[in-house]
């Protein structure tokens, strides 16, 4: 018993002496095997009496006040140093040291203060939080707003009461509980297009319209309905609107007779009846004729002595010579321009063949009557007859001679 009572005191004092006089960083063998240190803050010794090895610390650091500790690093063998830990119950306590006694002391967080649009408070789970600040309208004419700008944070907008119809009055009156009060125009009727105009009695006559403005506050925008007489360049019928007449007088002539004479149809349109002649193609606008003639124009002649023309179912026939009877055709002139006499001769010549075979033909002598031709021709040309009085030439056969005479009716 007292054997390992010596043995003990004397490792005791063995470690005591070792932890002195061996270096930090020095190790010992025990029993020809060496004792290794289990980090840089232990160094190993033997135990003679055992002949174990044994670990000593070297830890020599020194905390520099009561709120801070010094421990051994094991890996450098350095010394470190920390504040003693002060754990908070929640997010909202701060924990501090407190140097004189190293005990902890707890206080209320203080939270940073926000700007005038912010509230900050302190949740015990998640610290200091910012919420956005209430404000509150002033009355049902305002909506409130926040700006960081303004002291207090909170702005006061008036409200739009523009309800998006051009036919109401829009204010608003803080008395109200929506504030708005929208007041309709009498007579006044919003749309928005001209098919939501419709007023009573009003006619084809009438020029509805939807008056949408380009620039309006509601979506889509709305106009106002008008109404106004129709501008028509001719006439309005109450049924059809603006049309070109009402009557067949009311229509201009086409100016072809062609085209027929102007009619005003059921659509109040000006137009004409169409090409008049059964067979289109025989109308003449230049006669205004279904053919070439017609009785109130009738077939041109060039000159009195050419054959007569007739007018056969608008065409132009030529018909028998003027004179008759192998007489010679004279124009003479007239009160209404040339007309024709009907003469036996003009010359002696004329009279040297006898007269043709025809029934009614029979020659007319005028035996023992005699004269020179030049004497004829003077008396042609130089004569003035009386009023009433036409030159007769005729021929005197028996001697083939053309005899001039005056006869008077």
């Amino acid at each position: 018993m007292s054997s390992n009572r010596d043995r003990k005191a004397f490792f005791t004092f063995f470690v005591f002496f070792s932890f002195f006089t061996i270096p930090a960083s020095a190790d010992q063998s025990c029993g020809g095997a060496p004792c290794v240190r289990i980090d840089m803050c232990h160094v190993a010794v033997c135990d003679p009496t055992t002949a174990t090895c044994g670990q000593v610390s070297i830890d020599e650091c020194i905390a520099p006040d009561l709120c801070s500790f010094s421990r051994c690093d094991p890996t450098t063998g350095a010394c470190v140093h920390g504040a003693v830990p002060c754990p908070t119950p929640d997010s909202c306590t701060t924990g501090t040291c407190d140097l004189t006694t190293g005990d902890c002391v707890y206080s209320p967080r203080v939270c940073p203060k926000g700007d005038a649009c912010e509230t900050v408070t302190c949740d015990p789970a998640l610290g200091c939080v910012a919420s956005p600040k209430t404000c509150t309208a002033s009355d049902a004419c305002h909506a409130p707003s926040c700006d960081p700008s303004v002291p207090d944070g909170c702005v006061q907008t008036p409200i739009s009461c523009d309800d998006g119809d051009p036919c109401t009055v829009d204010s608003c009156d803080p008395a109200n509980d929506s504030g708005c009060v929208n007041v309709a125009v009498p007579g006044c009727r919003s749309c928005l297009s001209a098919s939501d105009c419709v007023y009573e009695n009003s006619s084809a006559c009438d020029a509805v319209d939807c008056n949408i403005p380009t620039v309006c506050s509601g979506s889509p925008c709305r106009g106002t309905c008008s109404i106004a007489p129709l501008s028509c360049p001719s006439f309005c019928d109450p049924e059809r609107g603006c049309i070109e007449c009402l009557h067949e007088s009311d229509c201009p002539a086409s100016g072809s007779f062609c085209k027929g004479r102007p009619v005003c149809t059921a659509e109040g349109l000006c137009s004409t009846a169409g090409n008049p002649c059964p067979d289109p193609s025989s109308c003449s606008d230049v006669n205004a004729t279904c053919g070439e003639c017609s009785d109130s124009s009738p077939c041109p002649k060039a000159s009195p002595c050419d054959p007569e023309q007739r007018c056969v179912a608008g065409r132009c026939e030529t018909g028998s010579a003027p004179c008759r009877c192998g007489r010679i055709c004279l124009p003479i002139p007239g009160i209404d321009g040339l007309q024709h006499e009907c003469v036996d001769c003009l010359r002696d010549e004329d009279c040297s063949s006898p007269p043709p075979n025809v029934p009614g033909c029979e020659s007319a002598e005028s035996d023992g009557f005699d004269v020179t031709w030049e004497h004829r021709r003077a008396s042609l040309v130089n004569v003035s007859l009386p009023k009433g009085c036409r030159m007769e030439f005729r021929c005197y056969r028996g001697a083939h001679a053309c005899v001039a005479s005056t006869k008077c009716s």
